[in-house]
C-alpha cells in the first residue's frame, strides 16, 4: 500500500524543500489550493526569511505545479490524473484545509469528499500522496496547529459571529478526518 502522509512544514517554501530534498527527487505533482498571485506573495514573504537551495530549485524540473483557486478545480484535477504504472513518485497537496475554510465544505463532510478524491488519485496514479498546510490558526485568542482545528459534521451546520465564529452542532478535529487516511509524523499529531 503507498503511503499517505502530513508534512510537519509549516510554510510553502519548507512544504516545497520537503518534498524535493531527496539525492534524486521522485517527479512530483505539487498542487497548490491557491491561485498565483497570493501564493507568489507568501512565498516571496518566506523567502526573505529562509534560503532557497540550488538543490530544490534543480529538482523542480521533476515538478509539475498546478494552481488549484477553488475545490472544484482541486476536485477536477484530481479526477484528471491518469494511472500510472511507477510507484516512486508523489502527489502532493499545498493548503488543502486552508482552502475548505471560507467555503461551506469547511465540515467533515466537505473536506472528507476531498481527502477521499485526492487519496483515490494517488492510489490510480501509484503515488505517495503528501499534505501540509499554513501553520498554526488563530481560534478564542490562541493558536493551534492547522490539524488541531475542528469542523462540524455537516455542510449545513449553523456559525454564529464571524466567519471565525462559534460552530452550533458536533465538531470533529482535523486530525481525526485526516487520520483515516494519512500518517501524521509524530504521535502526539493525530
Amino acid at each position: 500500500m503507498l503511503a499517505h502522509i502530513i508534512s510537519p512544514a509549516t510554510n510553502p517554501l519548507e512544504f516545497i524543500f520537503s518534498i524535493t530534498n531527496e539525492p534524486s527527487p521522485s517527479r512530483t505533482i505539487l498542487i497548490i489550493c491557491n491561485s498565483l498571485t497570493p501564493f507568489c506573495t507568501s512565498v516571496a514573504v518566506e523567502h526573505r526569511r529562509s534560503m532557497v537551495s540550488l538543490q530544490m530549485i534543480a529538482a523542480a524540473t521533476n515538478v509539475q505545479i498546478v494552481f488549484a483557486p477553488s475545490l472544484l478545480h482541486l476536485r477536477g484535477f484530481l479526477s484528471t490524473i491518469p494511472p500510472h504504472p511507477r510507484n516512486d513518485e508523489i502527489l502532493a497537496v499545498w493548503g488543502l484545509v486552508m482552502a475548505h475554510r471560507e467555503t461551506s465544505q469547511f465540515s467533515v463532510q466537505g473536506l472528507g469528499r476531498t481527502v477521499a478524491s485526492l487519496v483515490d488519485a494517488g492510489i490510480r496514479s501509484g503515488r505517495t500522496v503528501v499534505i501540509g498546510d499554513c501553520g498554526a490558526v488563530e481560534k478564542y485568542g490562541e493558536f493551534k496547529m492547522w490539524w488541531e482545528d475542528s469542523v462540524p459534521l455537516l455542510n449545513t451546520s449553523a456559525k454564529v459571529g464571524s466567519l471565525s465564529g462559534t460552530v452550533i452542532g458536533k465538531t470533529v478535529p482535523v486530525s481525526k478526518i485526516l487520520g483515516r487516511w494519512f500518517h501524521f509524523p509524530k504521535d502526539d499529531f493525530a
